[in-house]
């Protein structure tokens, strides 16, 4: 709501400086104000990044918010994102505008920040909604969930596998076969300590369940 309303607020402002032109006053109040904003969302911004650097690792920035499961850190990248383009826009336009004396720039830059907005808007809105309706986990760390499960020593094969990214923890099912030769006992006692083990080694594994049975 905040960057949708905020967009069509913007091309609206746009719309009425097309058709009621005023000369820009006093824009040295608007660039000393858009300066300081700029500073600030700068270092807004700088946070954010370096948070997410320390999750994506070596994947690409734009790879990493396509595919994050992180939506606090998704929202907050497009928020400092929309800001930081908006307000570099607007110092641009604003400064433009006093110079020249043609107020169409202030109007084409607001047509420009509320474009932006609207942007952002609608990628925040399809990711986080993504994660709203249950989506799964990071494949790598669904990949190394399979794999963990399959090395252990009880387990003979993993049928199928799901998970559900729930907030910031995910849930677990999985079906598997285990080693021939274990009885009912000793196969809950084997998937009992695996399901311990699976916390111990993913921490942000909430509820897990694991189905025993013979095919698939």
């Amino acid at each position: 709501m905040l960057f949708s309303m905020g967009g069509l607020f913007s091309l609206y402002e746009e719309i009425h400086k097309l058709h009621e032109t005023e000369p820009v006053k006093d824009a040295w109040v608007a660039l000393v104000v858009l300066g300081l904003s700029i500073g600030l969302e700068t270092a807004s911004m700088a946070g954010c990044v370096k948070e997410i650097k320390k999750l994506r690792g070596n994947v690409p920035l734009f790879k990493w918010l396509k595919s994050s499961r992180h939506a606090e850190l998704v929202v907050v990248f497009g928020e400092d994102f929309a800001a930081l383009v908006g307000l570099v826009v607007a110092f641009t336009f604003v400064g433009v505008a006093s110079l020249t004396g043609d107020p169409i720039w202030d109007a084409l830059g607001s047509m420009v920040i509320g474009v932006v907005l609207l942007v952002v808007s609608i990628f925040v809105a399809v990711r986080v909604k993504q994660l709203l309706i249950g989506t799964s986990i990071d494949p790598e760390v669904e990949q190394a969930l399979e794999r963990f499960i399959a090395e252990e020593s009880s387990i003979d094969k993993v049928f199928k596998l799901l998970t559900l990214q729930l907030g910031p923890k995910f849930m677990l099912a999985a079906k598997v076969k285990v080693e021939p030769g274990l009885t009912a006992a000793q196969a809950a006692e084997a998937i009992n300590a695996l399901e311990v083990r699976l916390r111990e080694a993913f921490p942000d594994m909430q509820w897990s369940f694991i189905e025993i049975d013979l095919r698939d």
